[in-house]
């Protein structure tokens, strides 16, 4: 995962996209996740105009959706802010997770 990061924050500062908070954070809690494993996908997209920075699906081994979020400052001009709102979130399907750990 680190190997990830670290080339992750190579093509943000090569392309100039301000990714240093998120990677931090990111980089923070590797060891909160346990046996996960994780891998960045960069043609994942909710192809949804809004979103701004990092999205994410956490995802079983069978390939069902757990959760997913991310950052979309566009959202609420979108909804008519006179403003940029800076925002993010995620959603997660209790049901599944619960049935993942019941597992």
């Amino acid at each position: 995962m680190l190997q990830a990061l670290t080339q992750v924050e190579a093509l943000a500062h090569r392309h100039k996209l301000m990714l240093d908070a998120p990677i931090r954070a990111i980089r923070r809690h590797p060891n909160d996740l346990g046996e996960a494993r994780i891998s960045f996908d960069a043609s994942f997209s909710p192809r949804l105009n809004y979103y701004t920075g990092i999205v994410f699906e956490l995802i079983d081994p069978s390939g069902e959706v757990l959760a997913s979020g991310g950052q979309y400052d566009r959202l609420l001009e979108c909804l008519g802010a006179a403003a940029p709102i800076a925002a993010s979130g995620c959603s997660v399907w209790v049901d599944r997770l619960e049935t993942e750990i019941q597992q």
